[in-house]
Order: C-alpha cells, then sequence, then structure tokens
C-alpha cells in the first residue's frame, strides 16, 4: 500500500506543478498580446543573422483616436523603418468646410521609452479640398538605428497660409486696370 500512495503523491504532484506552469505560460502569453495591442501593431523581417533589416509599426492610437488640429485631422500613421531610412505614413483629411492652400506638420520620432530621436517635418502647399482626405509620406533617411523607432508625436499641425499669401501678392501685383478687364 505504501508503493501504491507514493505513487498517487507522485501524480499528483506533477499534475499539481503542470498545471502551475501551465497558468504561468497562460498569463506570460497574454501578458504580452495585451502590451502588443496598447503599443500598435507590429511586423519585422530579419536577416540569417537575426538583425532586424525592416521594421512596420502602426501607431494604434492615430487609427482610434484621431488628431485633429486647426481643422486637419491626422488618422492611420504608420512607421517603415529599412537599414537608416525611415517612412512615416498618415492620412491627413480637411475637416474646414473650405479648400486648404497646403498644411504644415511636425512629427516628433521617440523611442520605446518615449525618448525624441528626430524631428521631421513638411511645409506643403498641396491644396486638400473640404472634406477630403489625402496620404502623405514624410521620409528620413540616414537615421541612426531607425529600426528603434517605436513611436511618433504630432508636434504642430496647421494650415498653410502661405499659398494664400502669394494669391494675394499676385492679385496686388496686377494693376486695377487689368482686373476690371
Amino acid at each position: 500500500m505504501k508503493k501504491d500512495n507514493k505513487k498517487m503523491i507522485i501524480i499528483i504532484g506533477a499534475i499539481i506543478l503542470l498545471a502551475i506552469v501551465g497558468v504561468i505560460v497562460y498569463f506570460i502569453i497574454t501578458n504580452n498580446m495585451n502590451k502588443q495591442s496598447e503599443s500598435g501593431n507590429y511586423s519585422s523581417s530579419t536577416s540569417q543573422n537575426g538583425e532586424i533589416i525592416e521594421k512596420e509599426y502602426s501607431i494604434e492610437s492615430t487609427w482610434i483616436n484621431k488628431i485633429e488640429k486647426d481643422g486637419i485631422e491626422v488618422s492611420n500613421m504608420n512607421l517603415h523603418a529599412m537599414g537608416d531610412q525611415l517612412q512615416v505614413t498618415s492620412t491627413l483629411k480637411n475637416n474646414t468646410s473650405e479648400k486648404i492652400n497646403g498644411y504644415y506638420i511636425e512629427i516628433d520620432l521617440l523611442d520605446k521609452s518615449g525618448n525624441q530621436m528626430t524631428t521631421i517635418a513638411d511645409n506643403s502647399t498641396q491644396e486638400i479640398e473640404a472634406g477630403q482626405s489625402i496620404e502623405i509620406q514624410n521620409s528620413v533617411i540616414g537615421i541612426e538605428n531607425a529600426d528603434k523607432v517605436a513611436n511618433a508625436k504630432i508636434v504642430r499641425l496647421e494650415k498653410n497660409n502661405i499659398g494664400d499669401a502669394m494669391e494675394k501678392n499676385f492679385e496686388n501685383m496686377i494693376p486695377e486696370e487689368m482686373n476690371n478687364q
């Protein structure tokens, strides 16, 4: 009987140990999945020696909570790093009731800790009709550790008034009598 009791205790102990290991593995997997869904969608390609050669990362917050300043909405921001090159794509939408004669956007690129790695800016004269959405691309070449960029933050976003100012200046340059013809 003692041998049967010992076997039973060993079997029960092994089952309890397996259950504990299973619970630990479950919590580790769900915790990693939660961290990934909080920060965004991430994919990467690696070389044969395990080095990351290409990385694509969606800034999930811009898909869920759109950013709007000065009547321009930013959404669907993605980062694509390949070697020392980084491309940031996003969608801009004109939420005003009039045509915008361009925009200015300034984006900080951040590492995992939220530290600024570099800033990119785009001062465009591209017209955006009321209610229209466009996709923009900003590229940075020669950035060290481009694959370490983990997030992006919009620092400035505003309508570009250069086009309006240029139109007014040209109108002022034309003699009055030519305008009336």
